[in-house]
């Protein structure tokens, strides 16, 4: 219990001891607290540093009471917060007011141990570090989530199998360069779960990954995460929205190619990239609101591979992608040796477009850097024989 009791002048007990009172001292306190209580408020209705009591008042009190009535005005005004100056008064051991304090504290102290209350109601430990943090803003910040939603990036790269395992190595490797692993956790998100599970309120960012069809159930699952002001990243997925529709080019499928792509601040990055041989178009009739992260081929088509895409009115938003980011140049799925050093040459500024687009959708990028091994000296206590 002693460190379950705080005092309002911020002081901590060391040790609570119980006492035992019969009820007969007990009534006795509670009736020279009641007289007490009374006597002051006829004395002084209206406590105030700068009321002065009526003369008839002071005709009925001595000259020896008037000290006493003062100080008890004063102590009125500070505990209705009427007052910005604190006044201390030194108490002895015999004050009948403190000893009346003294025995309701341990009473209560003593019923709260009986009820074996679990929790206090009120973490004061967490408001005492948001106001350090407040007052010392450079002090360094783990937890850099202010959603109040759990550090979690979903994964969901298809049905189960041995090939959407590898998907979800590959994106959560280059996820985990991007972002710092000690502040965002990665799960993979199979369908059984994504479709019984509550993880629309526990979820930072969803990563759809995977061009197999999404069944209508769970379709309505993700576009209701969107709508509560979810973020979603498609990478090379069938998954889209809001009159965009994805079409097949077979010729690009598999392919390096030149990508533009224009940053949130117009600036624009060109690099080279695996294309998934898809391109996003837009429906007939659409007039689409669109972000400022766009990407398009370098081609005669200008074929759109990556947009920014709002959704709702609490902030929802995807960004939807048909190039693997997510995939190195040593992949795979990368044919020859030319494609091979055309991605490797670009692999840094991928990283940099991955990461723009992270930052967008609300997550930090800012990896803590590991402090560098320094030499440990050991000191034994006697003269060793070498």
């Amino acid at each position: 219990m002693e460190d379950r009791l705080q005092m309002d002048n911020g002081l901590v007990p060391q040790k609570i001891v119980s006492v035992h009172l019969q009820d007969s001292t007990l009534k006795e306190l509670k009736d020279q607290a009641s007289n007490k209580q009374a006597q002051i408020l006829q004395l002084n209705p209206e406590p105030s540093l700068e009321n002065k009591p009526e003369p008839d008042i002071m005709e009925h009190i001595g000259k020896e009471e008037e000290p006493k009535q003062r100080r008890g005005s004063a102590a009125g005004e500070s505990d209705r917060g009427g007052g910005s100056i604190e006044h201390f008064h030194l108490h002895l051991s015999s004050c009948h007011e403190c000893l009346e304090l003294e025995n309701s504290t341990i009473e209560s102290v003593k019923f709260a141990s009986a009820e074996n209350i679990p929790d206090l109601p009120y973490d004061y430990s967490s408001s005492l570090e948001s106001a350090a943090d407040e007052i010392f803003p450079e002090k360094e910040e783990r937890r850099i989530n202010i959603t109040g939603k759990a550090p979690n990036i979903l994964l969901y790269v298809g049905s189960d199998s041995q090939a959407a395992l590898g998907r979800f190595q590959q994106v959560q490797s280059a996820l985990g360069d991007c972002v710092d692993t000690d502040s965002y956790i990665l799960y993979h998100l199979l369908e059984e779960s994504a479709l019984r599970d509550p993880w629309l309120d526990n979820c930072l960012l969803l990563v759809i990954a995977t061009m197999e069809s999404i069944s209508e159930d769970l379709y309505q699952k993700f576009m209701a995460y969107l709508a509560q002001g979810g973020k979603v990243l498609g990478l090379s997925s069938s998954f889209v929205f809001g009159g965009f529709q994805v079409t097949s080019k077979g010729t690009l499928q598999k392919t390096v190619q030149s990508l533009v792509f224009s940053k949130a601040n117009q600036s624009e990055v060109k690099f080279s990239v695996l294309s998934s041989g898809c391109i996003y178009e837009e429906g007939p009739g659409e007039q689409l609101s669109l972000g400022k992260l766009q990407g398009h081929l370098e081609n005669e088509d200008k074929d759109r591979m990556i947009v920014q895409m709002p959704f709702g009115t609490r902030g929802g938003e995807a960004v939807l992608c048909q190039v693997h980011l997510e995939l190195p140049p040593s992949s795979v799925m990368v044919q020859t040796e030319e494609d091979f050093n055309l991605l490797k040459s670009s692999n840094i500024r991928r990283y940099e477009v991955l990461k723009e687009i992270l930052t967008t959708l609300g997550l930090s990028c800012d990896i803590k850097q590991v402090p560098a091994l320094t030499p440990l000296y050991l000191l034994p206590a006697a003269e060793a024989n070498l």
